[in-house]
C-alpha cells in the first residue's frame, strides 16, 4: 500500500527542503504546485491517522532545520493524506487541521528530492539532511531542533536551547573546541536572567546578580545560540561512526 502526504508551509522553505534532502527512503517532491512527502516506512502502515503520526515525527525536525538555516517564518505541516491503492485508485484523507509537529523517534535514512517534469534534480551539499537524521536517532538533537522550531524565539526558548546543548557537552568542551568564550555565556546569561536588563522577559523574577554593563539585544542572543547549534550539530553529525 502506497500513502502521499501533502506538505503546507511557504513555498520558498519547501523549496529548499526539495533541494536539499536527497538519499533514498523519504522523498518530498515538488508537483502541480504541491508538495507531497512519500516514505517506505508510512507504506507499512495501515491507516491515514498513523500515517499523519509519522509522518509529524519526520516533519518536526525539517521544520525546525528551515527555522535555523533560512530563518523560516512558518512551520511545515502535514496537510491532507492520499492512499494508492492495489488497483491504482486514491483516496485522500483530509485532516481537520494541520498538525505541528513532535518528533520522537523514527528510523533514520531520508531524501528530499525536487521533481521538474520527469526530470529530478538533486542538491546533495546541505547540512539540514544529516541533522534531521541525527535527530531521528538521538532526543537531545530532536528537542533542540524541536525547540527551535518555535518561531520568533524569546530569552526563555533561547536559554533552554543553550542548556539543551550545555546537557550534551559541557561548557568547558564547548570553550576548548572554539565554540564559545567565557564572556560571551557570561554576557549571554547574566542578560537572561536579568529584570534590570530586559524586564518582564527575563527569566527570573527577581534579579540573582547584578546585570551586564553591556546586555545582549534579543537578536545578538538569537544569534549567538544559533551559531552555538549549528556548531554542535556538526559535531553531533561528524562524531557518530
Amino acid at each position: 500500500m502506497k500513502w502521499e502526504i501533502q506538505l503546507t508551509g511557504d513555498s520558498a522553505d519547501l523549496k529548499m527542503l526539495s533541494q536539499s534532502f536527497n538519499q533514498p527512503d523519504l522523498s518530498v517532491s515538488e508537483e502541480s504546485g504541491q508538495f507531497v512527502l512519500r516514505s517506505t516506512q508510512v507504506d507499512l502502515l495501515d491507516t491515514a491517522d498513523a500515517v499523519r503520526n509519522k509522518a509529524r515525527d519526520l516533519v518536526t525536525a525539517m521544520s525546525g532545520v528551515a527555522r535555523l538555516l533560512r530563518g523560516a517564518c512558518q512551520p511545515i505541516e502535514v496537510g491532507a493524506v492520499a492512499q494508492f491503492r492495489d488497483d491504482g485508485t486514491k483516496h485522500r484523507f483530509i485532516s481537520p487541521s494541520p498538525a505541528t509537529f513532535r518528533l520522537r523517534g523514527m528510523p533514520a535514512s531520508l531524501i528530499v528530492k525536487r521533481t521538474v517534469g520527469t526530470v529530478e534534480t538533486h542538491h546533495p551539499v546541505d547540512p539540514g539532511p544529516n541533522w534531521v537524521k541525527a535527530a531521528l536517532q538521538d532526543e537531545v538533537v530532536a528537542r533542540a531542533l524541536r525547540i527551535r522550531n518555535a518561531g520568533d524565539l524569546e530569552w526563555v526558548d533561547i536559554y533552554k536551547l543553550y542548556e539543551v546543548i550545555e546537557s550534551d557537552i559541557s561548557l568547558a568542551k564547548m570553550k576548548t573546541k572554539g565554540w564559545v568564550t567565557n564572556r560571551q555565556v557570561d554576557r549571554f546569561k547574566r542578560t537572561a536572567n536579568s529584570q534590570k536588563a530586559i524586564g518582564d522577559k527575563a527569566r527570573h523574577g527577581r534579579d540573582p546578580y547584578e546585570p551586564p554593563t553591556d546586555p545582549l539585544s534579543l537578536s545578538e542572543a538569537r544569534a549567538l545560540i544559533d551559531s552555538l547549534i549549528k556548531v554542535w550539530l556538526d559535531e553531533k553529525v561528524n562524531s557518530k561512526p
